[in-house]
């Protein structure tokens, strides 16, 4: 991380995640590529009149996401897809008649489409089957809700608003009115399942020299280069330290229990310095 070469104490997909989540912050390109290329499959979605979208639509279709893929693409259907592959979990339907919606495939019903529900047994045979077969002047046609579904479920799709005003099924965004871009909230959703780390998230506020706050962090992470560390690598084949300790290095040992580290402790409060006593690791963080 400073630009030398070394061993990999951190994968990248550590380094990548946000700071709050326990990661360095760094942006990676890779990751951003496709939230980036979800602005154009979704103003192709939102804005179908534009000049670049009549052609693209003429080319390949309305439902051009549903276009098997090909060599032959273009590249402007190639990125299209690519943003398409990252924004189709963030979008749900709009019910207005059924006609371009699946029952299973596609998310109507909340956040998720039926086939990715854990407890969802079906009875739709026909996996292609359109929701405009329960929808009738306008209404959902009970008899047929329960046919397929059970009660729980019946109830739950009534909810569902059929929005009369409109002529068609329209897609629509899972959050808005966040005031953030699109991209960005891509970007957060990829981190959404990790919990925050609030034993690193305190260190970053820190005002102090930079390579100490990274020599923390990576601590935070377990990932100083002690004998444990390497010894987990296979680079050393001894987990005791080397100085005379007849203990394992761990992160409890060179935090807190290490004698150097308690003697130097020991000098120093007996200059007037006041420093604490920490029996673990998880003592220290808590602590600092």
């Amino acid at each position: 991380m400073d630009g030398g070469r070394g061993l990999h104490s951190v994968s990248w997909e550590v380094v990548y995640r946000p700071k709050e989540c326990g990661g360095w912050g760094v942006q990676s390109v890779v990751d951003r590529m496709g939230p980036l290329r979800a602005k154009f499959a979704w103003n192709s979605i939102e804005n179908p009149n534009s000049l670049f979208n009549r052609n693209f639509i003429a080319k390949y279709g309305k439902s051009w996401w549903k276009r098997e893929g090909t060599r032959s693409g273009s590249n402007s259907w190639k990125i299209m897809m690519s943003g398409w592959k990252v924004l189709k979990s963030f979008l749900r339907w709009k019910v207005v008649n059924g006609d371009n919606i699946d029952v299973l495939k596609d998310a109507w019903i909340m956040e998720k489409s039926l086939l990715k529900w854990p407890t969802f047994v079906g009875n739709v045979e026909d996996e292609d089957l359109k929701l405009n077969f329960f929808i009738e002047n306008g209404y959902w046609v009970e008899a047929k809700l329960r046919t397929f579904f059970g009660e729980d479920l019946v109830r739950l799709i009534e909810d569902v608003q059929i929005f009369d005003s409109l002529c068609e099924d329209q897609m629509e965004l899972r959050l808005q009115l966040t005031g953030k871009s699109l991209s960005a909230l891509l970007i957060e959703s990829r981190y959404k399942d990790i919990v925050a780390n609030d034993d690193i998230i305190w260190m970053h506020k820190l005002k102090i020299n930079a390579k100490i706050k990274l020599f923390l962090w990576r601590i935070c992470n377990d990932a100083v280069p002690i004998e444990f560390f390497l010894f987990k690598r296979r680079i050393s084949g001894c987990i005791l330290y080397p100085i005379g300790c007849d203990e394992t290095k761990k992160l409890d040992h060179i935090t807190t229990s290490c004698v150097i580290l308690v003697n130097v402790n020991n000098v120093l409060r007996r200059w007037g310095l006041k420093i604490p006593v920490f029996s673990s690791f998880t003592e220290w963080i808590q602590g600092m």
